[in-house]
């Protein structure tokens, strides 16, 4: 049984390593598109999250704030809008 195991541990490390770069790039450039409601982005921006924490990158580790304002910068609102919303 380890011999089949350690056959197949090498293969699908590959694919891991492609998925965790794949869901990174997608976190790394996730925005609001143009006329997206928040409340679909915020739910595309969670869901993100979830893909990275199952192939072992917890984002929730992050600061608080720090976390927050990359999801408020990557609304994509006015700023006048961003103050609306921290008040």
């Amino acid at each position: 049984m380890q011999a089949i195991v350690d056959a197949l541990q090498e293969p699908f490390g590959e694919e891991i390593v492609l998925r965790k770069g794949s869901y990174m790039d997608a976190y790394e450039y996730l925005e609001r598109k143009e006329g997206e409601p928040v409340r679909k982005f915020l739910s595309r921006y969670t869901c993100t999250e979830e893909k990275l924490k199952e192939v072992g990158i917890d984002m929730a580790v992050q600061d608080k704030e720090q976390r927050a304002h990359r999801l408020l910068a990557r609304t994509c609102v006015t700023a006048e809008l961003q103050r609306s919303i921290l008040t």
